[in-house]
């Protein structure tokens, strides 16, 4: 009589063990499907990323240095994002990947981006780019030089933005309209420059 209950409940033992694992196993791959999901979306937005700043790279630039460290003239070195030979000068690019309404300003310290991801706050990038371009212009000398902070995402400015900042189809449509008599003034120095520029550059 005492071993007939107990032989009863072994199954609903059993089976309430299998429900766990099942329960544990589908939780498992729902974490497993986020993050490929994740994967694949950050994938895509850098692909597009990309897309655009090679499409620049492609329209505008004759040769490129990037990720790379040039002298700072105090006796350092001062990394460089992006330095393009154009045929109107030299361009100097800081790229930031942030997407949707960005509220900038050149006084503010602090800028933000909110999407849909939320709001992201990130240090004003113009002062670094204005030491970045100081050292360029050291080695440069009198080639003409352009600097920009330039977002490589979709993004819109809701209050503005400051003179050196830009997106992708906002730097193209400014260089593209560059008068070509300027190119002429610029060729004298320029390549000479930039062969200067190149051998002073590092990647250490």
């Amino acid at each position: 009589m005492l071993g007939e209950p107990f032989a009863n409940s072994i199954p609903k033992v059993s089976q309430a063990v299998s429900l766990t694992q099942v329960q544990f196993t589908l939780a498992g791959l729902a974490v497993v499907a986020v993050v490929i999901l994740g994967w694949l979306l950050f994938v895509r937005i850098r692909r597009q990323q990309n897309s655009g700043l090679n499409l620049l790279l492609r329209e505008l630039s004759e040769e490129t240095l990037s990720n790379c460290f040039i002298p700072d003239g105090v006796g350092g070195e001062i990394h460089i994002d992006y330095l393009l030979l154009t045929k109107h000068g030299l361009l100097l690019l800081e790229t930031q990947d942030f997407s949707g309404l960005i509220f900038a300003g050149d006084r503010l310290d602090t800028w933000s981006a909110t999407s849909k991801q939320g709001r992201i706050t990130f240090e004003n990038p113009i002062p670094v780019l204005q030491q970045r371009a100081t050292a360029v212009a050291l080695l440069s000398q009198d080639a003409p030089l352009e600097a920009r902070v330039l977002f490589t995402n979709t993004v819109t400015f809701p209050k503005g933005h400051p003179k050196a900042v830009s997106t992708v189809a906002g730097l193209l449509d400014e260089f593209n309209g560059i008068e070509t008599g300027r190119q002429a003034a610029a060729d004298a120095s320029l390549y000479t420059a930039w062969d200067n520029i190149k051998a002073k550059a590092s990647y250490s």
